[in-house]
């Protein structure tokens, strides 16, 4: 594939620093690049995107300015391990029902309940750190055994 992208290296936009290329993608020939956060997070990010404004800072962030701790709420409710296909979904929510049909709607696979309890933020917290080396990407962990 040859190069269609300007080098973005060392430009500043928003909260992020572009610091290197990171890929383009063959089908799409859109380029991402590693950039640095004001805060100091890393990641990978679309040039596009980073060109016109649209991502503004990392999740972490983004996060602490809607009031969260990165993935984390500071509401309590039930903390919930829901399967899908090999994956298990680690969260908190006040409507666990609602929760698994929200994921059930946007997966071609049934979704079901392996785990609910009383629960906050801390321990959902924790339960990412437990599982932390089978973390798949947010909330979503690889499980195929339990």
């Amino acid at each position: 594939m040859r190069k269609t992208y300007t080098d973005l290296t060392g430009k500043t936009n928003n909260s992020w620093t572009i610091v290197g290329f990171s890929h383009q993608r063959e089908d799409s020939r859109n380029a991402y690049w590693f950039a640095k956060c004001k805060c100091g997070n890393q990641s990978v990010i679309n040039g596009s995107s980073f060109l016109l404004g649209r991502t503004k800072q990392c999740k972490s962030c983004s996060a602490k300015a809607n009031g969260r701790k990165g993935l984390y709420s500071k509401a309590a409710g039930d903390l919930y391990m829901i399967r899908v296909g090999d994956y298990v979904k680690i969260g908190v929510s006040t409507d666990v029902n609602r929760r698994i049909k929200d994921i059930e709607s946007c997966s071609p696979y049934s979704a079901s309940l392996v785990y609910f309890g009383e629960g906050e933020a801390k321990d959902e917290e924790l339960w990412h750190s437990i599982f932390e080396h089978r973390h798949h990407k947010g909330e979503w962990f690889y499980m195929p055994e339990i």
